[in-house]
């Protein structure tokens, strides 16, 4: 019976051993997928850091934007403020333009009848004058007589 014993014990063996083998290629092989794991979570916290920053980065973006926008519209504003100052100069300017013409067609007028009177006048010195000459002769006429 140590034949078969030897055998049976033999056979038991090589089963360990396949078996102690297998174990050791499952440890392995485990021991390769935590460090895999290992890796995918490093490379995973890695991208989660690298999407925050990036995140970060859009929200101050978008706040940057939100500020230009902001500047945008008040610029905007300013310069339809102008816009409606300037067309209240140019009315303005017209009138004032309309005015001066006013004023230049009112001293010609003023001109012309200044002229009108200045002749008015002159005539009437010239009428007097003949009307004191005449006036003269009749008292020496009438001193004479």
């Amino acid at each position: 019976m140590r034949v078969q014993d030897s055998s049976a014990i033999s056979r038991k063996a090589v089963e360990t051993i396949g078996h102690v083998t297998t174990t050791v290629e499952d440890l392995r092989a485990a021991a390769e997928v935590q460090k895999r794991a290992g890796r995918i979570q490093k490379s995973t916290k890695t991208v989660t850091l690298a999407i925050n920053e990036t995140t970060k980065a859009i929200l101050n973006v978008d706040e940057v934007v939100t500020s230009i926008a902001s500047a945008v519209e008040e610029q905007n504003a300013a310069t339809q403020e102008i816009a409606r100052n300037v067309q209240e100069v140019a009315v303005a300017n017209d009138l004032v333009t309309d005015s001066i013409t006013g004023v230049g067609e009112d001293a010609r007028v003023t001109h012309t009848l200044a002229m009108d009177l200045s002749d008015g006048a002159n005539s009437l010195r010239a009428e007097a004058g003949d009307l004191h000459g005449q006036t003269a002769r009749f008292l020496k006429a009438i001193n004479e007589i």
